[in-house]
């Protein structure tokens, strides 16, 4: 008698769970068809960018990789303890409403991440979304080993709490990155294929996170996870780094260089130094040219740096700031 009252009330609760996320993604349905309002234009069939050539235009492919791999590490982490969370809690001494603890555990992580995403968002556009992906990665490393020293299941639930903190800068800043890198034309396919190795890691984390519990252990789990947020921090770090001393180095990106000396690059160089082509840049700076001169016909003191060094300066630090 009691096992069938328990048995409808559980029955009685995932209804109305499954009703609940029906009514949310059917008001989300309806404001999206009545408030946004795209400026689409459907590109035609011969005039769309083949992927081969859409991946060769990426201006930095090897990080572009990267960060599609990125993806796929930060679902292959989230989803890799989901098969053995609840056995863990048990293991730390829960044995009363063991499913109800687990559940509040792994929402802990949803709550908070959807608390930190949208400030995680203003401090990427301040900061530099490159540079609070490797500290947001590195910050889940020393979570997850937290998680595995973990004594009891309040203590867990608060480490991935905290966690889910750190993981509202992830995906916003990749998907940050994603959209600065790729051409306009194809960044819906882009987008797709990063999806793509993103459900790939909630493929092979559970199953990996499960392998691994059964030869070593709970623990192990955790820290086999961190360390392949690790490795991904590390690979981005060195890829960040390695574009970055490209840019300053490599590119003459230095105090020697001025307007005079970008004249003796090719197309493609100067492009890669300013972010826009020789003939936009020259536009540029006739417009600029003929502001200056409109606001300055009746005299005044004179710029100390000629426009066009003041205007490859703005050009270049814009360049470096959005990477």
């Amino acid at each position: 008698m009691v096992v069938c009252a328990v048995n409808s009330f559980i029955y009685t609760v995932v209804g109305c769970v499954i009703r609940l996320f029906g009514s949310f993604l059917f008001l989300a349905a309806i404001l999206t068809i009545c408030f946004i309002k795209e400026d689409f234009q459907p590109v035609a069939k011969e005039k769309a960018i083949p992927t081969k050539e859409l991946f060769t235009s990426v201006k930095y492919p090897y990080l572009l990789v990267n960060l599609f791999l990125t993806s796929f590490v930060i679902q292959f982490s989230a989803q890799s303890i989901g098969p053995i969370l609840a056995l863990y809690v048990r293991d730390l001494g829960q044995t009363e409403n063991l499913l109800f603890v687990s559940g509040l555990i792994v929402s802990s992580m949803g709550f908070s991440s959807m608390m930190s995403a949208g400030v995680m968002g203003k401090l990427g556009d301040k900061v530099g979304n490159h540079r609070l992906l490797v500290v947001a990665q590195f910050y889940s490393v020393i979570i997850y080993l937290l998680c595995a020293n973990a004594s009891s299941p309040l203590q867990l639930g608060l480490y991935r709490f905290l966690f889910g903190l750190g993981t509202g800068a992830l995906i916003p800043g990749i998907n940050a990155l994603l959209s600065k890198m790729t051409p306009k034309a194809g960044i819906s396919r882009v987008f797709a294929f990063n999806q793509v190795f993103f459900y790939l890691g909630g493929v092979v984390g559970p199953m990996a996170g499960s392998a691994v519990a059964g030869q070593f252990g709970y623990h192990a789990v955790f820290y086999a996870t961190s360390l392949c947020v690790a490795f991904s921090c590390l690979f981005n770090l060195l890829q960040f780094r390695t574009l970055l001393d490209f840019l300053r180095n490599n590119i003459w990106y230095n105090s020697s260089m001025d307007y005079e000396a970008s004249e003796q690059l090719t197309d493609a160089r100067f492009k890669l130094l300013v972010g826009v082509q020789c003939t936009t840049f020259e536009e540029m700076l006739a417009v600029l040219k003929r502001d200056y001169q409109g606001k300055h016909a009746k005299g005044g003191r004179k710029p100390k740096l000629s426009l066009e060094y003041l205007l490859m300066a703005t050009s270049i630090c814009a360049r470096i700031s959005n990477l």
